[in-house]
């Protein structure tokens, strides 16, 4: 009982769990001091009925009664844990009543085991069982209103939950249709800004189309001009090249007239040496009559002038000779001469083949440079189009979408007019049938005096 006591004292002084594990210890005590009750009554109606068969007498009804109002006692421990703070108070209360109770009992109880043959305390012990019978029904049906508060309490907090939940099954329903809306508006953000980057890359891949434009324009200007340029060069070397002809034609001609020169001198130089040779035959033949004529003193004149002709013959034949070897390193020098010329003009007109080649090759470069360059620009031309035209789509869906907002708004002021309008006639139709009400009110008025005026 001190425990009971001091928990249902201290049930109030924490938080709500320490209530709550409160209040189930204070049940379990509760149940325990019950059991410990109805063990005690079993004892004690079992004394009762020893003593009444001593006395000869007793009353089972009543017993039974009493033990049935005992039982009813019991109350579940969930409807407990579900009353409020008022109905702990009335339960404290209680305890206490039904402590002090179970004292007068145990009192009488020990009173009872005490004086257990005196007729006249079993007597007395009759009528206070009377009486506390009277408290135990009187504590049932307390019990029971109690239990019916409870279940009305019950009932109610089953009702403020289920609104509750109601309430916030509501509240999440408004929260996702909000965060739905949220997700929506974000979604069209996004679309929005999707649209607005690629219109911006869209404006930038055209500012970078037309910058790569006039980059291939000055490239196609560029390689124009070289081309003028290759083509000056080429005619540059093809003036050169026929200057070279020219000049190879006339050094042929002129080593033709060098040849017949050389042909010339040679059969000069062999006439003179001819006629020298027939010279010197016939001053030979002049000798050798002369030697014949006078062999003693022509033979050392002859021997002398042998001697001085051989001398001269010598030297004629190393002049001669220094002739032929002069001719000989003259045309070999020709020789020389005309075949650097020819070397050198092979060479021009390998270099002029050289160029014309690579003129042509360089040409057909160019052309397919410029081939690519054109299919580029057909390219980024094309790109640039689809771009305008996915840019004119965008502009035309804005401009689309603008009509219809204005076609809306529209809607929305033409109805705002009629629900004006609409207001406006209501008035008037209330104006007009209350300027009604109030003639024929008036007209009531009049009718009703003239009739009392009548009847006065």
């Amino acid at each position: 009982m001190k425990r009971i006591l001091k928990v249902s004292k201290t049930i109030n002084h924490g938080n709500k769990v320490e209530n709550m594990n409160k209040k189930t210890e204070l049940i379990q005590l509760i149940e325990d001091f019950h059991q410990q009750y109805e063990s005690l009554y079993i004892l004690y109606e079992d004394l009762r009925q020893e003593v009444k068969k001593n006395v000869n007498g007793g009353d089972d009804d009543n017993s039974s009664s009493a033990s049935s109002s005992d039982s009813e006692t019991y109350y579940s421990p969930q409807a407990t844990c579900d009353t409020s703070d008022f109905d702990d108070t009335l339960l404290k209360d209680k305890l206490t009543s039904s402590s002090e109770v179970q004292k007068t009992t145990i009192f009488h109880l020990q009173s009872s085991f005490s004086k257990a043959p005196d007729s006249d305390e079993i007597v007395k012990n009759h009528s206070e069982n009377a009486s506390l019978k009277l408290d135990i029904s009187t504590l049932c049906k307390e019990k029971t209103e109690l239990e019916e508060k409870i279940t009305r309490l019950g009932a109610r907090i089953l009702e403020i939950e289920a609104a509750s939940k109601e309430q916030e099954r509501k509240n999440t329903e408004l929260l996702d249709k909000i965060v739905n809306y949220q997700k929506t508006v974000l979604e069209q953000e996004t679309i929005i800004s999707k649209l607005k980057n690629e219109n911006e890359q869209a404006e930038s891949r055209l500012s970078d189309l037309k910058s790569n434009s006039e980059l291939l324009e000055r490239k196609i200007v560029n390689y124009q001009k070289t081309l003028l340029e290759q083509e000056t060069i080429i005619g540059k070397l093809k003036t050169e090249n026929e200057q070279a002809e020219s000049r190879l034609s006339d050094f042929k001609s002129d080593f033709q007239i060098f040849e017949r020169k050389i042909e010339e001198t040679a059969e000069e130089f062999k006439k003179q040496f001819e006629d020298k040779y027939r010279i010197l035959s016939r001053r030979i033949r002049v000798a050798d009559q002369l030697h014949l004529e006078t062999k003693e003193n022509y033979e050392q004149e002859r021997e002398n002038r042998s001697e001085i002709e051989f001398k001269n013959v010598k030297d004629i034949s190393i002049t001669a000779n220094d002739l032929l070897t002069k001719l000989d390193s003259v045309a070999l020098n020709l020789e020389q001469s005309t075949d650097n010329f020819l070397s050198r003009i092979s060479k021009a007109s390998c270099e002029l083949k050289f160029a014309k080649h690579f003129a042509m090759r360089k040409n057909g470069e160019l052309s397919h440079d410029l081939d690519c360059l054109l299919a580029e620009i057909g390219d980024k031309e094309a790109e640039i189009l689809a771009l305008r035209e996915k840019v004119l789509k965008s502009e035309n869906e804005v401009t689309e979408l603008e009509k219809m907002m204005k076609e809306k708004e529209d809607e929305v002021i033409g109805l705002n007019e009629e629900k004006r309008e609409a207001i406006r006639q209501l008035c008037v139709w209330t104006d007009h049938h209350r300027n009604r009400s109030d003639y024929y009110m008036r007209m009531l008025s009049q009718i009703n005096k003239g009739l009392r005026r009548r009847e006065s």
